[in-house]
């Protein structure tokens, strides 16, 4: 299998948002993707953006037998961890469609399977922040309810390079002990 992309990432989060808010995908956007905001006759939208992801720990490379004889891939990997910050627009202002109720619907949605199916292998949920009640005042006379909540994620990278030649001998193949040793 290979390593999920950036774009996949985002992709599996949008899908996961989506199946556990039962709002529809055009609803559900990246932050910054461009073009119009949802409007609100439509209901509540959801706004998704990476905050901030980093590097867990060191990476690690291993080199592997390659797909050509006499040739090795040399593999790069690192797990990554970020956080997703989830906002939700145009929510009912009170209810199951309130943006608490449609934010506080995301961590249990991860014990489903079609959840399940959706991340396994692309991403990683991790630690929920409480869900955020952050009213908006639109016009005068008119408060749109908004909610925002963030959470953790991981997710891996793996980087690959060919080899062949005498790059393919920078590991040890053998070794063979002569003598004795105490």
């Amino acid at each position: 299998m290979s390593t999920p992309t950036y774009e996949d990432v985002q992709n599996a989060i949008q899908q996961w948002i989506v199946e556990a808010t039962s709002i529809t995908a055009d609803r559900v956007r990246w932050s910054g993707q461009g073009g119009a905001q949802p409007t609100s006759a439509g209901g509540a939208w959801i706004s998704l953006s990476i905050t901030a992801e980093g590097v867990q720990g060191k990476p690690w490379a291993d080199i592997e037998d390659g797909a050509v004889a006499g040739t090795v891939q040399h593999v790069a990997r690192s797990q990554n961890a970020g956080t997703l910050s989830i906002e939700v627009y145009n929510a009912a202002s009170r209810g199951n469609g309130s943006a608490l109720a449609i934010l506080r619907r995301l961590k249990p949605s991860l014990w489903l399977p079609t959840v399940s199916e959706i991340l396994d292998g692309v991403v990683g949920m991790g630690a929920f922040a409480d869900a955020r009640n952050i009213p908006g005042l639109v016009n005068a006379t008119y408060f749109e309810p908004r909610g925002i909540m963030s959470c953790r994620f991981f997710t891996a990278t793996e980087l690959r390079s060919t080899a062949s030649g005498a790059a393919t001998t920078s590991h040890i193949e053998h070794v063979e002990i002569a003598g004795e040793t105490e």
